[in-house]
């Protein structure tokens, strides 16, 4: 009678350990699915760079700025930067997306890449790419790092401007 009990207990463990590895694998999300949903843009990690340079030794170097004139600048630059993008987004499963940012709404369209690394965006008639750092049930962090060509001091020129922002997105 022991013996029978404890080959019950035993069977009866190693199902119930089974049964738990079971319900992990089917509790486990896709990418897309966190991503889905309604997030906060609760901060923005922010840098510019033209030329290979911080904005700041740029405004010092081609327009003559003080030190103290182009951090101005830069943080001006910043603070525009990031209340354009303060607001929330909200991915929806049916592949469209609401945004409220900046005090503006706008929606359209959004899609992850084949590797599930990228969110790609329709925004305002482009696209752009967030490159996902991490993202999980509650947190994810976004890149978003695009490079423009533009002569931004009119010499004839063309600088490179690199973005370099990581946006910290919380449910």
């Amino acid at each position: 009678m022991k013996t029978l009990l404890k080959c019950s207990i035993l069977s009866l463990f190693m199902f119930t350990i089974f049964l738990s590895n079971c319900n992990k694998e089917d509790d486990t999300l896709s990418t897309y699915d966190m991503v889905c949903g309604e997030w906060t843009v609760t901060n923005i990690e922010y840098d510019l760079r033209i030329n290979d340079l911080s904005l700041i030794d740029y405004l010092i170097g081609a327009y003559g700025m003080t030190e103290e004139e182009a951090q101005i600048a830069f943080s001006e630059n910043e603070n525009a930067y990031k209340e354009a993008w303060t607001g929330t987004m909200r991915f929806k499963q049916d592949g469209n997306y609401d945004f409220n940012i900046g005090g503006e709404n706008y929606s359209s369209y959004w899609f992850l890449s084949n590797d599930e690394q990228t969110i790609h965006v329709y925004f305002t008639g482009n696209y752009m790419d967030f490159d996902i750092m991490s993202v999980d049930e509650k947190m994810m962090k976004l890149r978003y790092d695009p490079l423009y060509r533009v002569d931004i001091d009119e010499d004839g020129t063309r600088e490179t401007i690199k973005y370099l922002n990581d946006f910290i997105l919380e449910k």
